[in-house]
């Protein structure tokens, strides 16, 4: 608990760069200005702050994360009560069945935002994907998609928006 994980930089790594040993359970840490290449992951424990890493690869945050001016190649979303803001993702986003009450905002994502759970707010975001929707929110609900600039492979703003009624 409590671990500052920062300025590391790890070049041609495949795999998993940095993650939790095998059993152990972290949380409070910080990460900030990692830089991985080659196409390592990163996974973080539970209400960390991950800030200014830069990843060839997906970063993965859990329950309580602030996610903040990364530079990442895929973002997962995998807990409740997440703030992501101000991200520049090279692919796609996974907000994860999980990870209810999500803040996602002021994100510049290329690749589509894939919501599988209820009670998000995707807000201020500019999404352009080559996908059939720049937001796709399943059969979820009571997500709240506002203000943000949506383009997709064929269609742009809300119709870019795969949604069924409860969600806004």
């Amino acid at each position: 608990q409590g671990n500052i994980i920062e300025n590391n930089t790890l070049t041609n790594f495949k795999g998993n760069a940095i993650v939790n040993q095998f059993g152990a359970t972290s949380t409070k840490n910080v990460y900030r200005n990692n830089t991985i290449t080659g196409g390592g992951s990163m996974a973080v424990g539970t209400y960390s702050l991950v800030e200014a890493n830069t990843l060839e690869s997906t970063l993965t945050v859990t329950e309580g994360c602030t996610a903040v001016e990364n530079n990442l190649y895929g973002l997962t979303i995998s807990g409740k009560n997440v703030v992501a803001r101000d991200n520049t993702v090279a692919g796609a986003v996974t907000i994860n069945s999980a990870a209810t009450n999500t803040t996602f905002t002021g994100n510049n994502v290329t690749g589509t935002v894939t919501v599988n759970s209820n009670d998000n707010n995707i807000e201020g975001n500019w999404i352009n994907t080559t996908g059939d929707y720049a937001v796709d929110l399943k059969t979820t609900s009571n997500n709240n998609v506002t203000n943000n600039y949506l383009v997709s492979a064929k269609i742009y703003g809300d119709k870019a928006v795969n949604y069924k009624e409860e969600n806004r």
